[in-house]
C-alpha cells in the first residue's frame, strides 16, 4: 500500500516538473518547439522538421505590391496569410502567390483608353450606362455570382474598344452575349439563355430581331411592329457570343478589380463594413468609362483605401 502511494507521488512530481504544453490531450509527446519553429531555409533539409511555415512568418513584398499596399497604409513586410490555408484543398494556397503575380503582370495588357467609347461607332457613354444598368438588374434577377458581373463588364468594354463599331439594334444582344460568356467562364450556370429570352421579349421594340424563320420580308403585327421570335433572337445572341470570343483572342481570363479587392481585404484585415463599402465603390466605377485606363489592382486599392 505504501509502495503504491510512493509510486503515485513520484509520478505526480515527475509530471509537475515537465512542461504541460509538451503533451497533447491524449498524453502524447508533442514535437519539439525547435522543429516547428525551424527557419524556412532549413525545413527542406531536415527530415524531422514539420514542413510548415509559422503563422507569424513575414516575407518581403515585391515592388508592384509595395506601391499598392502603400495606398492602403500598410508598411513593412506583409505576413504570409496563404500558409494558414495550406491544408485546405479548395484554397490552393501553394499557388496563390503565382496566381496573383501572373494577374499583376497580365493586367497591363488589358488597360483601355479613356475614350474607347467615343472611338466606337453605334454607341455612346449614355447608352453604355443604360445598358449596364439593365444588365446589372438582369444579373441580380438570375442570381449570378459577382465575379461574372465584373467579367461581363470587362468583356463588353474590350469588345467595344477592339470592335470599333456596333449596330445599335444589337446593343442589347451584345450585353447578353458578354453575360453568357462570363457565366460560362465561371462555370456557374451555363445555358441560361432560355431564362434571358423572356426578358429580351419584354424589352424595347427597337431591340427586337426581325424573324428570319420564313423566307421573304419580315412580318409585322397589327401595330406595325416587328413580332418577337425567340429562335431568331437566340441565333443572334449566339452569333455575337462567338464574335466576342474571336475579338477577345480566345483569352477570357481578364484580371478584374474584385479579385484584388478580396485579396487586399484579407491581407489588410479590414472589417466587413470597410470591405463591402469598397465593393460598392468599385461597382460605381462601372459607369465611368474614363476609369478603364487604370489598372484593376490600383483601382481596387483606391476603393478600399477610400472605404
Amino acid at each position: 500500500m505504501k509502495r503504491n502511494e510512493n509510486f503515485q507521488a513520484g509520478r505526480a512530481n515527475r509530471y509537475s516538473t515537465r512542461d504541460r504544453s509538451s503533451r497533447d490531450v491524449y498524453g502524447n509527446t508533442k514535437p519539439a518547439a525547435a522543429l516547428t519553429r525551424a527557419p524556412l531555409r532549413d525545413v527542406g533539409r531536415t527530415n524531422t522538421a514539420v514542413k510548415q511555415i509559422p503563422r507569424g512568418h513575414a516575407r518581403p513584398i515585391t515592388k508592384p505590391q509595395d506601391r499598392i499596399f502603400s495606398m492602403l497604409g500598410l508598411r513593412g513586410p506583409i505576413p504570409n496569410y496563404d500558409d494558414v490555408n495550406q491544408y485546405d484543398p479548395l484554397r490552393k494556397a501553394e499557388y496563390a502567390r503565382d496566381i496573383f503575380s501572373c494577374m499583376l503582370d497580365k493586367e497591363e495588357s488589358h488597360i483601355l483608353s479613356e475614350r474607347f467609347v467615343e472611338d466606337c461607332r453605334g454607341i455612346s457613354s449614355k447608352e453604355r450606362s443604360t445598358l449596364l444598368n439593365w444588365l446589372v438588374a438582369l444579373h441580380t434577377r438570375l442570381a449570378i455570382p459577382t465575379e461574372s458581373l465584373w467579367l461581363m463588364v470587362s468583356y463588353l468594354d474590350h469588345y467595344i474598344a477592339r470592335k470599333g463599331s456596333i449596330r445599335p439594334e444589337h446593343l442589347l444582344h451584345t450585353g447578353v452575349a458578354c453575360l453568357l460568356l462570363a457565366d460560362k467562364w465561371e462555370q456557374q450556370r451555363p445555358g441560361i439563355l432560355d431564362e434571358v429570352i423572356p426578358t429580351l421579349k419584354a424589352s424595347s421594340d427597337s431591340f427586337r430581331t426581325p424573324c428570319r424563320c420564313r423566307q421573304g420580308p419580315p412580318r409585322l403585327d397589327r401595330g406595325h411592329k416587328v413580332p418577337f421570335c425567340g429562335k431568331c433572337t437566340s441565333r443572334v445572341v449566339e452569333a455575337i457570343e462567338r464574335n466576342v470570343w474571336e475579338v477577345m483572342g480566345h483569352d477570357m481570363n481578364v484580371p478584374t478589380a474584385v479579385v484584388f479587392m478580396r485579396r487586399y481585404a484579407v491581407v489588410g484585415e479590414v472589417s466587413d463594413l470597410v470591405r463591402y463599402t469598397g465593393f460598392y465603390l468599385s461597382e460605381l466605377c462601372f459607369q465611368e468609362p474614363a476609369l478603364a485606363k487604370y489598372r484593376p489592382s490600383r483601382l481596387a486599392a483606391a476603393c478600399l483605401s477610400l472605404a
